[in-house]
């Protein structure tokens, strides 16, 4: 039986829960104190002669991580580029390539118990000064495994708050924490493409073509092409520039594309994890060598057990996809949600399951549009394996039944629906279409973003979809993103994500 299921992303609050390998708290915490971890402020902190001696053990100058618009301080001298501050401020590579920038500015802030804020703000008329807020204060720029594990050790020996930044993608804020010590992975940039990969401690026999090792820095825009430059594909994350990385939070979170209805999720590709933990110690995880590690860290949550260096994945053959685009708007005379729209993303829940069947895999956008419109809804999929022919048997018949609600909508009865774009089209390769239709866009990052999300099952888009639509849209003010991830492969229990993937 084919396990299903749809994933919704909501702008708001997350809460998480990640159980922990007996194994492997007994080795954090044999290792430092346990009360609380040591951070800048405290007497505890290390002095310049510790940093000093750190600095001579690891390759590159310890780094001072700054708040993204530090640049803009003080207001009367800046102290860098405030131009290019405030020009690529929301470029997700940009970001990525300083220390302390996280891609949504809401995680640099700290708010004190008494709802005071320690912020570095944009917008300089605000009359306020640049604080650290919650970026870490001095870190490790690590660029091999030993500069990893100099820093994990420094951190267990002065029981020091640590956290690990690769991009700065987390949701849930942890590449920064105030006053902590950072390993920066970001410059971890190795990539190797293996004519046959076997992983360690695997027989003999046990070969795998065109395998790729990415190290922990590797962003997926990089990722790609280098997959791409040796005629594979490679199952990965979109986002705008590509600048998600490819070797950390992604995969361990369990890592969806669109490509999982076809080949699975990140977890499900990975071949080996080489990871140090809070030892110091340098670990390789596969399905044969520490495999209750292998097991937690796909989809146990970035920087649970450890920090990863480096990942081995499959890859898959370089093929055509088709791609299928809707992109529709609406326009109503009454305030709140439109009853057409209720009808729309009704419609589009209830045939998500035959289009994932078909193949189909992709994202979508639920936002507030041009001004005089109420909501614009953009839907992009892809479908490998896939004939044109075949892929139109299932994309044409979302497109047409879209189409009847458009023809009997009405402004003033209900809501105006307009299909602003509607069509299927083969295209070369995965990155192909990445690279026409999803990397091309920067402006996605630097803002206040709290994210929730819920698995809908199949089950409850077989029998209520109208329901289901009607849940969703009386959540107000959010932005909704939707994950088209009908899994058509069995529970894996081999790997730590919620069965219902």
């Amino acid at each position: 039986m084919f396990r299903t299921m749809f994933r919704l992303v909501a702008r708001i609050t997350m809460l998480s829960w990640v159980p922990l390998l007996t194994r492997l708290v007994a080795l954090a915490s044999s290792t430092g104190s346990h009360g609380c971890k040591c951070i800048s402020t405290d007497d505890c902190w290390p002095d310049a002669s510790a940093f000093a001696k750190l600095a001579s053990e690891v390759s590159q100058p310890l780094v001072q991580p700054f708040p993204t618009a530090s640049a803009c301080y003080p207001v009367s001298d800046p102290s860098g580029n405030c131009t290019e501050v405030q020009t690529l401020w929301g470029d997700g590579n940009w970001r990525s390539n300083q220390a302390g920038s996280m891609q949504e500015s809401n995680y640099e802030t700290f708010t004190f118990d008494n709802g005071t804020i320690s912020a570095c703000y944009r917008d300089t008329a605000l009359g306020v000064p640049c604080e650290q807020g919650s970026v870490p204060v001095i870190g490790v720029d690590a660029r091999t495994l030993e500069d990893v594990q100099a820093g994990v050790k420094f951190a267990r020996v002065h029981n020091l708050r640590l956290v690990v930044k690769n991009t700065g993608h987390d949701f849930l804020g942890r590449s920064a924490g105030r006053g902590s010590f950072v390993i920066w992975t970001h410059h971890m940039k190795n990539i190797t493409v293996h004519d046959t990969f076997t992983p360690f401690g695997g027989r003999k026999n046990e070969k795998y073509s065109q395998a790729i090792t990415l190290g922990a820095g590797v962003q997926w825009h990089e990722a790609y092409d280098a997959a791409n430059g040796a005629n594979r594909t490679l199952v990965g994350g979109l986002s705008a520039g590509g600048s998600v990385g490819a070797a950390g939070g992604w995969l361990l979170g369990g890592g969806h594309s669109a490509l999982s209805p076809t080949y699975g999720l990140g977890v499900d590709n990975v071949l080996e994890i080489s990871i140090v933990v809070a030892s110091g110690e340098h670990i390789k995880a596969n399905s044969h060598k520490n495999t209750d590690l292998f097991w937690a860290l796909r989809g146990g949550g970035g920087g649970t057990y450890g920090i990863v260096t480096s990942v081995t994945y499959r890859t898959h053959p370089l093929q055509q996809v088709i791609a299928g685009f809707l992109t529709t708007s609406i326009k109503s005379s009454t305030p709140g949600t439109p009853p057409i729209l209720v009808k729309l993303i009704s419609e589009f829940f209830r045939m998500s399951p035959n289009l994932s069947d078909a193949g189909w895999g992709g994202y979508g956008l639920m936002a507030p549009s041009a001004p005089g419109e109420s909501l614009a809804m953009q839907f992009v999929a892809i479908a490998p394996n896939s004939s044109w022919s075949a892929a139109n048997d299932s994309f044409l018949p979302l497109i047409a039944n879209v189409a009847s609600l458009a023809a009997n909508s009405s402004i003033d009865d209900g809501g105006l629906l307009n299909i602003t774009f509607a069509s299927t089209f083969p295209v070369e390769s995965f990155h192909a279409w990445l690279t026409q239709f999803i990397d091309s866009g920067t402006a996605e990052t630097g803002g206040n973003v709290m994210i929730g999300s819920r698995l809908l099952p199949k089950a409850l888009l077989d029998v209520n979809s109208t329901r289901a639509a009607e849940t969703w849209l009386g959540l107000p003010g959010i932005t909704f993103q939707f994950v088209l991830l009908f899994s058509r492969m069995e529970p894996v229990l081999t790997r730590f994500v919620l069965l219902a993937w």
